[in-house]
């Protein structure tokens, strides 16, 4: 007796273009679903990595906002007080042994009227450590600390220091920035200075405000998972690894950020750099993870000569496990719903050529 499957066969044999069509019917069927599967995929990730990327720079907004903010503040306060009659007595007092005629006080009034407005700013600000009045040859007249003036003895010459050398050159109301590094303690320090000049403007000296450096990016990052570089690529601050910081690491080789597919960058009018966003791909990185990564800049030098950057990287498949999932919803349905039409157009025509054999042998039996 002649199997179903046999006689299938058998109409397919005498029928080879009508086969060939179904058969072509099902392959362009599942290559235009695989292939509309694979378009939408790459354009839904290119989408994702684009919006998250955006979002990511939205989120460091807030942490240049509050360095900005910080060193604004600082360097707007030591204008303020290097312009105040408290500095400016102290200096007629240089010139008159001790004594300040104008006023009728002495250098060591004044000296007293200015510490307790340095104080004030220091109770003020947290992030600020110390504040110095230097003279022209580089000694500490007054040093004021959160706890109070610093004894005579104690003060020190820093008239060979950098931000003491920069300063002096500066012009009235300028402001010098110094690099963050770390100080004799091993803290991290910054240096905020601008010129005294008298009313002749002869230079007499600096006045300076040390801030803690460490206080100031903790406070911009908050509980976000960011790193800060300086300009070199010098860690600052690494949330993951702090023995990164102020060593020789560097951001642009640790995120192989030289490789990286530049998505978009922001410049200002004076086309410096404001920040860059980019794909680091796996096959550029030791450990073969891909990243998506912001680096927002922060110009803290008044000239922007030296920044800061804010950097932050996430894993792809952070981002991308959603569209991972629905990548794998679409191959399952994808996979499926062809297997389904295969059945059916083997087992429908299978049926049809069934009855159809049957009726054509019914009526040969009964015409027998």
């Amino acid at each position: 007796r002649i199997t179903s499957a046999a006689r299938c066969w058998r109409w397919c044999d005498r029928n080879p273009l009508a086969s060939i069509m179904v058969f072509s019917f099902v392959v362009i069927l599942i290559g235009s679903l695989s292939l509309a599967l694979w378009w939408a995929f790459g354009e839904s990730q290119r989408l994702v990595i684009k919006l998250t990327l955006d979002t990511l720079v939205a989120e460091t907004q807030p942490a240049v906002n509050e360095i900005h903010r910080t060193l604004s503040e600082a360097q707007g306060d030591v204008i303020r007080v290097a312009r105040s009659p408290a500095i400016s007595g102290i200096i007629r007092t240089w010139d008159n042994e001790g004594t300040d005629q104008q006023q009728r006080s002495t250098s060591e009034v004044r000296i007293d009227r200015l510490a307790v407005i340095l104080t004030t700013l220091l109770e003020t600000h947290r992030e600020r450590r110390f504040y110095s009045v230097v003279d022209d040859k580089g000694q500490e007249i007054l040093h004021v600390t959160r706890d109070g003036r610093t004894p005579d003895d104690e003060r020190k010459n820093v008239g060979q220091t950098a931000f003491y050398l920069a300063a002096s050159q500066l012009a009235k109301a300028q402001v010098y920035v110094s690099p963050m590094q770390l100080d004799e303690n091993g803290n991290a320090s910054l240096y905020v200075a601008t010129p005294l000049f008298d009313s002749g403007n002869k230079y007499r000296g600096i006045l300076l405000c040390g801030l803690d450096g460490r206080r100031i990016l903790t406070s911009a990052v908050g509980g976000n998972r960011y790193d800060i570089v300086d300009e070199s690529g010098m860690y600052l601050y690494c949330r993951a690894d702090p023995s990164k910081e102020f060593g020789k690491a560097r951001y642009n080789r640790d995120k192989a950020f030289g490789g990286a597919d530049v998505m978009s960058s922001g410049s200002s009018a004076g086309d410096e750099l404001v920040h860059q966003v980019a794909h680091i791909p796996g096959r550029n990185r030791p450990d073969g993870v891909s990243l998506m990564s912001v680096y927002r800049v922060c110009y803290y030098a008044p000239d922007h000569s030296r920044f800061w950057a804010i950097v932050l990287n996430i894993p792809d498949d952070e981002a991308l496990t959603p569209i991972h999932q629905l990548r794998n919803t679409f191959l399952l349905q994808g996979l499926v719903a062809p297997l389904v039409m295969i059945v059916l157009s083997v087992i429908i025509p299978a049926i049809m050529m069934r009855r159809r054999l049957r009726r054509e042998f019914g009526s040969r039996d009964t015409s027998r």
